[in-house]
């Protein structure tokens, strides 16, 4: 069990897991069971920020580049929650809404952009990279 615990402290500081002394069995029964507690805590206290979801989604390759949009939004729900109430949540969430429509915008458009460059004749090798502006 010490090994999934010191791949997990490995991953919390970003650094390159290691297979030494590592065992499949035992980092399974560890995830298990640090959701297992997630999840217990999340049925106990309603209000418990952390749930069993982040683990699965965190492992992505996705969720390890984008966690800390996530952080920042959960971060900006709980400040205009606990200084606006349901009223402050309620007058900020087409700001918010308006964000992540933004986002999802700019990313569908840096998907676009190299497939039509493939299209328009690019090597699919050069189509990411961009030409400079001036």
């Amino acid at each position: 069990m010490s090994a999934a615990i010191n791949n997990a402290m490995r991953l919390a500081r970003g650094q390159e897991l290691t297979r030494e002394g590592a065992s499949q069995g035992a980092n399974i029964a560890f995830g298990f069971v640090l959701a297992a507690v997630l999840l217990g805590a999340c049925v106990a206290t309603p209000k418990w920020p952390l749930r069993p979801i982040g683990i699965f989604f965190g492992s992505t390759w996705y969720g390890q580049r984008v966690w800390w949009s996530f952080l920042f939004g959960w971060i900006l729900k709980v400040t205009i929650t606990r200084m606006g109430g349901a009223r402050g949540y309620r007058a900020m969430r087409p700001l918010c809404l308006g964000l992540i429509m933004g986002e999802a915008f700019a990313f569908m458009l840096w998907a676009i952009v190299p497939l039509l460059r493939i299209l328009a004749g690019a090597e699919p090798a050069q189509a990411l990279r961009m030409p400079p502006i001036m």
